[in-house]
């Protein structure tokens, strides 16, 4: 697909880009590989998918990225804050999802924000989602030039 020309679909938030289980949110939490900022935790790991009739899992860049948030009571006590914050973040994940394939995340709020900017805190999140991406892209190159697939 041309990355030019999206449809609608192409930037919804379905159930595939959410990591739904307490088993998803614990694989990504086990593995510690954290981006950090001022009020938040990226928390990431690489999705493998088992060929069928294989016991040996493969990287996969074409599994869809997921993404689960973790906005804390404690740290935000107004709901209409929290559901704000949460939809900052899947807005910025729907706009970089198609370049952060194959990733599971885990945004997690750090701390309760002194001023609750909105430009700012959604700034910060688009930063760490493209430090990440920036990351794989990086690593992928580091392969190429090695001859290995990914």
């Amino acid at each position: 697909m041309d990355q030019d020309t999206y449809s609608l679909s192409d930037h919804s938030f379905s159930r595939a880009c959410r990591l739904t289980t307490t088993d998803d949110f614990s694989s990504v939490f086990r593995l510690r590989n954290t981006l950090k900022s001022r009020h938040f935790f990226l928390y990431y790991r690489r999705r493998e998918k088992i060929p069928e009739g294989n016991l040996i899992p493969e990287a996969s860049a074409e599994l869809p990225a997921r993404l689960g948030l973790v906005i804390a009571k404690r740290f935000v006590a107004s709901a209409v804050r929290r559901n704000l914050l949460k939809r900052l973040a899947r807005e910025n994940f729907r706009l970089l999802r198609h370049q952060l394939r194959g990733y599971d995340l885990v945004l997690r709020l750090a701390g309760s924000p002194r001023d609750f900017d909105r430009r700012a805190l959604a700034g910060e999140i688009r930063e760490l989602l493209e430090k990440l991406r920036s990351r794989s892209e990086s690593a992928r190159t580091e392969m190429g030039k090695m001859g290995i697939a990914r």
